[in-house]
């Protein structure tokens, strides 16, 4: 069982974030759920973490391709330019150990399929109620960017306050064994991107990161 709050302020020429879906699984399948719909050419991320247990993301899905992947398995960033058949279906997402793994899935539309998304690097932060994704400064010129900051806590608390300024979509997931904040703004410029803090309900182990989307 878990909760989500979310918002969603759709802009006009900018990718958005058209649809999201949440599920955490500790069976020996480990499987994303992805939205009911997508279309081709939607841009879809899934973020695997741990919340429980031991072990994690062990390797990149089938037909996905990797943002990031922690050599101790903890989390796992891919991404995937859809064909229009993944509506409701399952990714499996190979894992080690016995842990507990929260998925969140974003379903991005109004993408450049030509340029890929990128993403910072992903920082750890440890005991920490105030988790700061870092800097990100895309490798294309500038255009009509999403970026997205991502905050992944080990523990149930939940996100009492976004990084200044991003409040194009803001959204707050918390199960009995971790959570996941997100939350994006856009931007006409491409140059470096800092998004500021996240704040926590409570103290939490967390990663965090950036990921700039380029507009079509």
């Amino acid at each position: 069982m878990f909760t989500t709050l979310g918002m969603l302020v759709s802009g006009s020429g900018f990718p958005v974030i058209a649809d999201h879906i949440f599920n955490e699984d500790s069976t020996d399948t480990f499987a994303a759920t992805m939205p009911a719909t997508v279309d081709a050419d939607d841009l879809l991320i899934l973020i695997a973490h741990r919340v429980a247990g031991s072990g994690g993301p062990s390797a990149v899905p089938s037909g996905w391709t990797e943002l990031d992947l922690s050599g101790s398995a903890d989390y796992g960033v891919f991404f995937k330019w859809a064909t229009g058949s993944e509506d409701g279906s399952s990714v499996v997402v190979t894992e080690v150990g016995s842990p507990t793994i929260f998925f969140t899935v974003l379903r991005i539309t109004g993408a450049d399929s030509a340029q890929d998304p990128e993403i910072s690097t992903v920082v750890a932060a440890t005991n920490s109620s105030t988790p700061d994704p870092p800097a990100i400064d895309p490798s294309w010129a500038d255009t009509s960017n999403l970026f997205i900051a991502v905050t992944l806590p080990d523990s149930a608390v939940t996100v009492s306050a976004y990084p200044s300024g991003y409040d194009l979509y803001q959204q707050d997931n918390t199960s009995a064994s971790g959570a996941s904040g997100v939350a994006a703004k856009e931007s006409t410029s491409s140059a470096s991107e800092n998004p500021g803090s996240f704040t926590l309900s409570g103290l939490s182990d967390c990663y965090s990161f950036t990921i700039a989307v380029k507009g079509s």
